[in-house]
């Protein structure tokens, strides 16, 4: 098959492409496709009023001499026999609207040589069968294209058709109808016969085709590097999708996009579907969960207000932040990682590799796997629901209730009036250890591993919940293993500002383990008691806070050499982690001021540091008792480690 980028030996890279010259030049392919990874239409009343009035400027001013609108990148594709449009999609769909505008307005001109001329932008808006535009796994754009090219009566058209995909099309349409009346009202010489063939004629777009041999994956990575913001994870999305079979094509590019929107529940990525795509997506979930658990999604749950994510998602009954009518708070969910991230660790899993966590390199990475004879693209995609799946119901997320903000992991449940909701099922350690790492670690250091705990404990165990106990002592593990969180020693934690952030928060996670199991054993400060202990919430700080203040209004440790009296105050006895806000507030306030607003601000924020606290159940901040409290503090690391190396 012919075609100007693939089959000519020495092709014009850079070409000017009339509407006229679409027909005679593009004809030996399909039309043009919008790839998956591109943006919905997007351009609004002053784009096109724009487009419009240079083209209307340019008329009345010379309209023998040709109008540039700019480029338009094409790629052949052989699998499709489209061009995809690589750079141009927003022009080219408003130029073709535009098209279909002037063609509705003079298919009643009695004029045979206007007539004849008018069946010309019919080679502009379709090729035999097809509509010459065509969006990737987006049916609902499809079919809307295609109900405009049937519809005859301009006023049915500007009336729009409920899609919601469709609304900026809807909206382009209208107003370029708008602005053809307004211009035939206001300039007695406008002729819209000659103005349309000045359009299909002159306007034209600068055609750069891409050679065969470009790396378009390098072609994505420049055009980002230019600001032109092609995100990488629609490429990867697009080209997986060519992969599978077109009948599936748009049901697993539905399941992509849901498992893509990682600041909610995975649950309301599938909300308000057609019955069509319920049944294909149906069909995925079971395939899914029989390759890797029959039981998961099949079983019986054991407490009958629990309904498993199958029986959600089919029915679609689930709380949106669109479904006004039913009067529901939606809490605000915030996600640990982006979905380029969860791309990589999920192809990680996938994969049994060690795969690079950047994310800036997502394309090349996930190319070089599907090139590989193995890899699956409907396989995966299945696998990276499961994970996401899992994500969700063992995995923290932050959580925003009534401006509430905390670390939370939910699960479904069906309430009184038959909306599906999240609620907290599973809370205490297996949070607060999650918490704490998120705070202290890189993400691509716990969670691939964490991650992996929970599908063998979904493939091996087949129960409602793991062992929480269990699941809490394995991620510890997790953690105690990372390379450097492993104790020696040798670590110096005397390092004031210096000092490595991770055992701060360490030391606080096993302090709520000690303090949330002995109801006795906490400071006994004014305001702290069981429950603001318990409820304690890891926060991303990271000013280190010297409790005597490095250099005080006035000296309160005294008689003591200036030199030493400095390397005693960077001992890790005498440091704790605070927000770098809470860190100006203090500043170089004496020690039993700092003390005040301390208990201050825990009856009112909640405890901010869990060593912070135990520091300051002393009344006063003597030398003797800061090496109390950091001989205390370091045995507690100690111990833990002990116990650690016993149990292995």
């Amino acid at each position: 098959m012919d075609s100007n980028n693939i089959e000519i030996k020495d092709p014009k890279l850079f070409s000017a492409s009339s509407v006229l010259d679409v027909f005679s030049t593009y004809n030996d392919a399909k039309g043009f496709n919008i790839p998956i990874y591109q943006r919905l239409y997007a351009w609004g009343e002053s784009e096109i009023k724009n487009l419009l009035d240079d083209f209307y400027n340019s008329f009345k001013l010379n309209n023998s001499k040709d109008y540039f609108i700019g480029n338009l990148t094409l790629n052949f594709n052989e699998i499709s026999y489209y061009y995809d449009i690589i750079d141009g999609q927003q022009r080219m769909t408003t130029l073709w609207l535009i098209g279909l505008v002037l063609q509705m307005k003079l298919k009643n001109f009695k004029n045979t040589q206007e007539q004849d001329y008018n069946n010309y932008w019919n080679n502009f808006l379709f090729n035999e069968d097809n509509v010459l535009l065509f969006f990737t796994s987006r049916d609902e754009d499809n079919l809307y294209l295609k109900h405009l090219i049937k519809t005859q009566n301009i006023v049915d058209i500007t009336k729009g058709v409920g899609k919601k995909n469709n609304a900026k099309m809807v909206e382009a349409i209208r107003y370029i109808n708008k602005y053809l009346e307004i211009k035939a009202e206001d300039d007695s010489e406008f002729n819209l016969y000659n103005y349309s063939k000045y359009i299909y004629e002159k306007v034209k777009l600068a055609a750069i085709f891409l050679p065969k041999t470009i790396d378009l994956n390098k072609y994505f990575e420049d055009m980002n590097n230019r600001g032109l913001q092609l995100e990488a994870h629609h490429i990867i999305k697009a080209k997986l999708l060519e992969k599978i079979n077109p009948s599936l094509q748009n049901s697993y590019a539905k399941v992509w996009d849901a498992i893509s929107q990682m600041n909610q529940y995975v649950e309301y990525g599938f909300a308000n579907e057609d019955e069509t795509l319920k049944k294909h997506r149906k069909n995925l979930i079971d395939s899914n969960y029989s390759s890797i658990n029959n039981n998961y999604f099949t079983k019986q749950d054991k407490e009958k207000d629990e309904k498993s994510l199958k029986n959600i998602i089919d029915n679609a009954n689930v709380i949106t932040e669109n479904n006004k009518e039913k009067k529901v708070i939606v809490d605000n969910v915030t996600s640990i990682l982006n979905f380029p991230e969860f791309l990589l660790i999920c192809l990680g899993l996938y994969s049994g590799k060690n795969i690079p966590f950047d994310d800036k390199k997502l394309t090349d990475i996930f190319i070089r796997e599907i090139r590989e004879e193995k890899f699956n693209a409907k396989q995966f995609i299945e696998h990276l629901f499961l994970y996401r799946v899992l994500f969700d119901k063992y995995i923290i997320k932050s959580v925003t209730t009534n401006e509430v903000t905390k670390w939370e992991i939910r699960k479904i449940k069906e309430d009184s009036n038959n909306q599906y909701v999240r609620y907290e099922h599973l809370q205490g350690d297996v949070v607060q250890i999650q918490s704490m790492l998120n705070v202290s670690t890189g993400v691509n250091l716990w969670l691939p591993k964490v991650l992996e705990l929970v599908c063998n404990l979904v493939d091996e165990k087949i129960e409602e919940e793991p062992n929480i106990d269990s699941f809490v002592k394995q991620i510890e593990k997790v953690d105690d293993g990372i390379d450097t969180h492993k104790w020696s020693s040798s670590i110096n934690l005397n390092k004031g500002t210096s000092t490595n952030r991770y055992w701060f928060f360490k030391l606080d996670y096993l302090l709520w383990k000690k303090w949330s199991e002995d109801d006795s054993n906490y400071p006994k400060l004014d305001g702290v008691n069981k429950s603001k202990i318990y409820s304690f919430q890891f926060r991303d700080n990271r000013s280190v806070e010297h409790i005597h203040p490095q250099n005080p209004d006035y000296e309160t440790w005294e008689n003591i050499e200036h030199k030493s009296l400095s390397k005693i105050k960077n001992q890790f006895g005498n440091l704790a982690l605070i927000s770098i806000r809470s860190n100006s507030s203090y500043n170089n306030q004496p020690t039993s001021d700092k003390r005040m607003d301390f208990i201050k601000r825990t009856k009112h924020w909640g405890i901010e540091s869990l060593k912070l606290l135990a520091a300051y159940s002393y009344q006063d901040w003597t030398i003797e008792n800061m090496e109390m409290h950091q001989t205390s503090m370091i045995s507690i690391l100690e111990n833990h480690y002990k116990t650690q190396d016993n149990e292995n």
